[in-house]
This record gives C-alpha cells, structure tokens and sequence, in this order.
C-alpha cells in the first residue's frame, strides 16, 4: 500500500464517519418535522441564506489556498430562528445545492462535496442542540409587519 492508499483510506474513513453522523441528524430532523406555523417564504428564506454564506467564500492565504465561508453564521443565526429540526433540513439543503454547481480545481469533487455538506449537517445539528439546550426556541410565529418596526417583528 502506498502512502497516497493510504491516506486516500482515511480520508474516506472520516467522510464515512462525518457522513454518518449526518444522516442521524437528518433521520432525527426528518422524524421530528413540526409544522409550527411556519411560512413556506421563511424556510426558503433559510436556505437561501445558508446557500448564498456558503457560496461566497473568501480567500486565506497563509502558506496554503485556503477559502472560509460564512457558513457558521448563518447557521448560528438560523439556529435562533428556526426549530433544531428545520435548522438541520435547510442547512443540509442550502449547502447541498451550492456544492452541486461548485467547481473544484483537481479531482475529488465528489469526496469534497460529501464532506463539506455532512460537516455543515452535523455543525448545524450541534449548533440546533445546543441551542435548544439553553432553551432558547425561535419565534412562535414569523409574520409579515410592515418595516421600522425592528424586534418586535419576531415577537
């Protein structure tokens, strides 16, 4: 085995892992779908959101060519808004459609899509816990005021 086997080998190894851990969330989030009023806008409204922070990435470069996105943020924003099991849904779907049209520049496009639509599955199912753990939850209901109004529009 060459050292390119083998470290191919565990980059599958922990994608299965991340891959894993990301269809139990999404198991979990499927099985626990409530309606709770939502809007069909607001929902989209989260996908979209978490497919335009992750489609502008910026570039680091430090030694490598590395690029962050804003993934995390949005996430982090969402996950007060929305219940833990529409946060892992639109996540896992916003990241989904962006890394479908994405163009990475060797080969591995596959491997690095699963990877990073599992990663942001399983950040955004920890992010929906822990959240739901200092029992936050989101708005009761998101409807359409007129603007100026500023918070109250979520209460």
């Amino acid at each position: 085995m060459t050292i390119e086997t083998g470290r191919r080998r565990r980059l599958w190894a922990l994608t299965g892992l991340v891959m894993f851990c990301a269809s139990i969330a999404v198991g979990w989030s499927v099985t626990n779908l409530k309606s709770g009023g939502r809007q069909d806008l607001v929902l989209l409204a989260a996908v979209a959101l978490v497919a335009i922070a992750n489609g502008c990435a910026v570039p680091i470069r430090v030694r490598t060519q590395e690029r962050i996105t804003f993934t995390p943020a949005a996430i982090m924003v969402l996950s007060v808004l929305l219940p833990p099991a529409w946060l892992i849904l639109c996540t896992g779907l916003g990241v989904a459609l962006v890394k479908a049209v994405t163009k990475y520049p060797s080969g591995g496009r596959l491997h690095k899509a699963l990877h990073n639509t599992s990663l942001q599955i399983v950040a955004a199912a920890g992010a929906g816990a822990l959240v739901a753990a200092m029992g936050v939850s989101p708005p009761s209901r998101l409807r359409h005021r007129p603007v100026g109004h500023g918070l109250d529009y979520f209460w």
